[in-house]
């Protein structure tokens, strides 16, 4: 890695991007510029077993490759229509309500991710996704969502987002 920044640093930064262009394509690699990546404009993306997933975000769509999730993985659980992603059921098969609702705002997250490329989501949306799959409990709720430890961040005013942990913990959901 030192050796091909030592290289590429008396580049000005297009001929950079030209360099590392062409070196995708000698490879055999599809060049994805840097704005691709960054787009939230819904797009056809490969996951990890080739096939197409209309309306997951670049971003998602590297984290599925990486994640080694399949799209059957994902339609267990998610809808997808139209760039949006709807969680329809629960992984894991959760007993505990408290393990109940952290899956909730785990699989919230990641409808969010594969929708907008960005794992945030509001209290609101997490909390009516809870009572529809009836682990809504008014008396013990704010106490399980401080149960989320270094899976998600945030608050119930601020919304949520799902970290690097809770990316990992919601992939291993999805694979059990």
């Amino acid at each position: 890695m030192s050796k091909i920044v030592e290289i590429l640093t008396p580049l000005d930064g297009d001929q950079r991007r030209r360099v590392v262009q062409a070196s995708f394509a000698l490879l055999g690699e599809e060049w994805v510029s840097p704005k691709a990546l960054g787009s939230v404009a819904a797009k056809p993306s490969e996951e990890a077993s080739g096939e197409i997933i209309d309306g997951v975000s670049p971003a998602a769509a590297a984290w599925l490759t990486k994640a080694k999730i399949t799209r059957e993985q994902l339609e267990q659980c998610l809808h997808f229509d139209g760039g949006a992603v709807k969680v329809i059921s629960l992984p894991g098969g959760a007993t505990k309500r408290i393990d109940q609702v952290i899956h909730t705002y785990l699989m919230q997250g990641l409808a969010a991710f594969l929708a907008t490329g960005v794992p945030s989501f509001t209290n609101q949306e997490a909390r009516d996704l809870c009572e529809h799959f009836g682990c809504y409990d008014p008396t013990n709720h704010a106490k399980y969502i401080k149960e989320f430890g270094n899976r998600i961040t945030g608050s119930k005013t601020a919304g949520w987002k799902l970290t690097a942990p809770g990316l990992t913990a919601v992939a291993e959901l999805l694979k059990t």
